[in-house]
């Protein structure tokens, strides 16, 4: 789902699809690489909670643009 995308009642989006716009539309397949990154990033996330509930988490600086 491309940020910002609006999924609309009764819409299917298939597996390993981009789907992006509003209403979201499929645009195309995703790559092998980006299913990849989409693992690891989701995997990280999950170390994170496990750090946050075993209370392994230090807070962070907000990040400053």
């Amino acid at each position: 789902m491309g940020a910002g995308s609006l999924v609309t009642p009764n819409n299917r989006v298939p597996t390993h699809t981009l789907a992006m716009g509003r209403p979201a539309r499929v645009v195309r397949p995703l790559t092998d690489g980006e299913k990849q990154h989409l693992l690891e990033s989701a995997r990280g996330y999950v170390e994170v909670a496990a750090r946050f509930l075993e209370g392994d988490c230090a807070p962070c600086e907000p990040v400053r643009f």
